[in-house]
């Protein structure tokens, strides 16, 4: 299956995902599309390196940029390499030696020095709805003078597009798109001697209401294994799976599809010969209702008066089947998000490194200034993946005004910054001490703020 996060990349063949086709649509109103299934990796590396003015250099390795003149600009190199395999290899993007024949790959390394983080380009592009691709990072960073030091705060994320309010929206609308083929299909095929109000109000009601709940659980289930970050990603993956298989259960008891041992076709087939009735109140046989039962089945597997009814259908609503897919394939998108299909179709690693010395993060470290985020494409679904880190950079010559010892651990350095956030009467009276060249300004002012204030100056700029 080809990875639902597959971005615009040039070269790169356009792969139908079989399981948003038409043939596989009882299950997907049962949820069942949503289990953890394997897909071919897209893998994406990236190395950001933030300077004390703002200014980023950043290497990328992934496959070959998008096709959009934006994309391209700014980039100092742009290569074909040889694929890698993230799960083993761990060196740098600038170690990845470029090859003629490496084209075929469709992977490329790219090189590039940007004034800010808002000018890095959109080069990871993620297809959305059809014909609509959409960036799928966000990125921001802000640093602040606080006199002795500054302070910088980066934040990426891997953006999840959609919501679990338009899931739910999605999935009713998606049962609405289905149910009225399925309902008008049944009546091209059956004629107006029977009755198939009951099936509707069944769609309606009931299989809206089933399809809406198995979102929320879904959703659920995602938000509580993605909150566990602190496990190992095969940890999580079982922890997904171990749950997975609690929430089908609970589903089937939920919704009766236990008494058919999940089987979602004799669950139609029952709810069928239970629900269309002809004129004097009969039944329809278990052969016409098991043949109406594959009306969304694959083509192949359906009965040829089937298929003629169901394409006669589609012509006539949609003015084809290409329609009925496109619109179909939008509302599962919307309920699966890019990422909720994936398992580990796409796998990331993304690092930073910071001006001055980390104080915070959510991340690995690797050393004092660099820390690295790696995860798979079904750690983003469903309210994306979130990579920050907060650092300082001391400012020797001003500190030098009170000794040597002043800010000399990062400690310091973070109960520093949490002075002046809570008393930012003290920043006036430090640069008052800078521009003099020496700290009694400050010590003149002292008895004049809070105690607390008094106290932490005294212990860490030695006052």
């Amino acid at each position: 299956m080809a990875a639902t996060g597959e971005t615009s990349f040039r070269r790169t063949a356009k792969r139908r995902n079989d399981a948003m086709g038409t043939g596989r649509l009882p299950a997907c109103l049962l949820i069942a599309g949503l289990c953890i299934g394997g897909c071919v990796p897209q893998d994406h590396v990236v190395e950001t390196t933030i300077k004390p003015d703002g200014s980023v250099e950043r290497w990328v390795y992934q496959p070959a940029l998008p096709e959009e003149p934006t994309a391209r600009l700014g980039w100092v190199l742009i290569e074909d390499v040889p694929r890698v395999d993230t799960d083993q290899w761990f060196g740098r993007v600038a170690e990845i030696m470029p090859s003629p024949e490496a084209k075929e790959n469709r992977f490329v390394r790219a090189f590039g020095r940007f004034q800010n983080v808002s000018a890095i380009p959109p080069h990871y592009r993620v297809a959305w709805l059809p014909g609509e691709r959409r960036d799928g990072l966000q990125r921001s960073f802000i640093s602040g003078d606080f006199v002795l030091c500054r302070e910088f705060v980066y934040e990426e994320s891997v953006a999840e597009l959609t919501t679990q309010r338009d899931a739910e929206q999605a999935a009713a609308e998606l049962v609405a798109l289905v149910s009225g083929v399925f309902i008008e299909t049944c009546r091209e095929v059956l004629g107006d001697e029977w009755k198939l109000d009951a099936l509707a109000r069944w769609a309606e009601n009931d299989v809206r209401r089933m399809f809406i709940e198995c979102v929320r659980s879904y959703y659920a289930l995602q938000r509580e294994v993605g909150s566990r970050r602190e496990l190992s990603r095969q940890e999580r993956q079982r922890l997904r799976e171990r749950r997975w298989r609690r929430l089908q259960e609970q589903l089937k008891k939920r919704f009766g599809l236990d008494a058919v041992e999940g089987d979602v076709q004799r669950y139609l087939q029952t709810r069928i010969r239970d629900l269309i009735r002809d004129r004097q109140g009969n039944r329809l046989d278990a052969n016409t209702a098991e043949a109406l039962s594959r009306i969304l089945s694959p083509r192949e597997q359906q009965p040829p008066r089937i298929a003629k009814a169901l394409e006669k259908v589609l012509r006539r609503r949609f003015d084809g089947r290409e329609e009925f897919d496109r619109q179909l394939q939008s509302a599962l998108r919307r309920v699966t998000g890019v990422y909720g299909l994936q398992g580990d179709g796409t796998r990331f690693r993304f690092t930073v490194t910071m001006p001055g010395r980390l104080l915070v993060t959510d991340g690995t470290r690797l050393d004092d200034h660099t820390v690295q985020w790696s995860f798979y494409g079904a750690d983003v679904f469903p309210d994306g993946y979130r990579m920050y880190c907060r650092s300082a950079l001391p400012d020797r010559s001003r500190l030098a005004v009170f000794g040597t010892s002043a800010l000399a651990t990062v400690e310091q350095i973070e109960a520093y910054l949490r002075l002046c956030r809570r008393h930012p009467e003290v920043l006036p009276l430090v640069a008052q001490c800078v521009e003099s060249g020496t700290p009694a300004p400050l010590r003149q002012k002292l008895a004049e703020l809070p105690r607390d204030a008094r106290e932490e100056l005294v212990r860490l700029l030695g006052l």
